[in-house]
């Protein structure tokens, strides 16, 4: 109602003074940001990505894709809006994702096979290793990768080392050797598309396996490779699954709801959210002290009950990983903590003039 009468009253202020004031604030209405409700893309609009795949499957196979390609369909569906206007778009994507958390190599003791109550220091079963891994990292989340050390009963002992992920459960991940990149087609031990990677791999799936059966799942791990903001080379251990179906092996069709924050740019174009976001490694709680356990104790009377106190670790650790941060720059951080439990948050915080991170509310 205010903003009726607000109007009205400058209208009439308009006659003693001419029209352009009255022009300006019709102006100045126009073009205010609006935050859009939220979007879900349809079926046609994978379609107009022009991305066979994508148009095909109605999925993306991976959020970085997705974002490449969602702005040409806001920039079609929703051109009318001003600079500035935000809208949060649903997607769907392929089930694949990026390993969360690298615990330490461990080889299985013999006091691990007594308390599990073995009567031999060995396993006999996969499901066995399964077992000690969910009572060994009860607090691991999805995404967690290990590489073990172990004894196992196959009619003799064999010591073996594997790698495991947690994807629902724990389960045993194939991973590359530097042969096996170049077999892949890749100069070096890593990939920088996820297109090919996921292409080039279920081909070579076939070699491994030539006698897999249909329903047979694996779950390689690759390493993808990227620069960051400041140019600096990252590589990120990839996680995808792939289900042979009889004939040949595919990416499984798992797919997940996702979704992400698009803003209207000064130009005039949709853009993803500028934002950061970023998770706590190891290596980052080592740098502020807290490497024992890696996380923020937050119970009353401990080191980060406060969040002035874990914004200024937070702060410490942003400044170190991200040097050339530009003034101005959002991140959202996810952290562990502990308050008699283990759990997360998220702290937004924003790179202030005076060269300290604040937090943004």
């Amino acid at each position: 109602m205010k903003k009726y009468i607000s109007i009205a009253f400058l209208a009439v202020a308009a006659l003693f003074v001419g029209c352009n004031p009255t022009e300006d604030i019709y102006d100045e209405l126009d073009a205010a940001p609006e935050q859009l409700n939220p979007y879900t893309l349809s079926e046609d609009d994978y379609d107009m990505t022009g991305v066979d795949n994508v148009a095909d499957q109605k999925f993306f196979d991976t959020r970085e894709q997705a974002l490449e390609l969602i702005p040409a369909i806001l920039d079609n569906n929703f051109s009318e809006y001003n600079n500035g206007s935000t809208i949060v778009v649903t997607f769907d994507k392929s089930n694949s994702f990026d390993v969360t958390e690298t615990l330490d190599a461990y080889t299985v003791t013999a006091e691990d096979y007594e308390d599990l109550g073995f009567n031999y220091p060995n396993f006999s079963n996969v499901d066995q290793i399964y077992g000690f891994l969910q009572s060994k990292y009860p607090s691991a989340s999805r995404g967690t990768v290990i590489e073990l050390t172990y004894d196992i009963y196959t009619g003799s002992v064999n010591t073996l080392t594997d790698t495991f992920v947690l994807l629902n459960e724990w389960t045993k991940a194939l991973t590359f050797t530097n042969e096996q990149y170049n077999e892949l087609g890749q100069t070096y031990s890593n990939f920088d598309n996820h297109e090919t990677a996921t292409r080039n791999i279920g081909i070579y799936l076939e070699s491994l396996y030539p006698y897999a059966e249909e329903g047979d799942v694996v779950v390689p791990i690759y390493v993808y490779t990227y620069k960051d903001e400041n140019d600096d080379r990252q590589y990120v251990d990839t996680v995808v699954e792939y289900t042979f179906n009889g004939d040949k092996w595919i990416q499984s069709t798992s797919v997940i709801e996702d979704n992400y924050l698009f803003v209207k740019n000064d130009e005039g174009k949709w853009i993803p959210d500028p934002t950061i976001y970023y998770t706590l490694t190891n290596d980052d709680y080592a740098l502020v002290g807290n490497g024992n356990y890696n996380n923020f104790d937050i119970r009353t009377g401990k080191d980060e009950e406060t969040i002035e106190a874990r914004l200024a670790k937070i702060d410490t650790i942003l400044k170190n990983n991200f040097p050339s941060t530009a003034v101005g720059q959002e991140y959202v951080v996810e952290y562990k903590i502990y308050d008699g439990q283990a759990g997360k948050l998220t702290m937004r915080v924003i790179l202030d003039a005076s060269g300290d991170y604040l937090i943004v509310e």
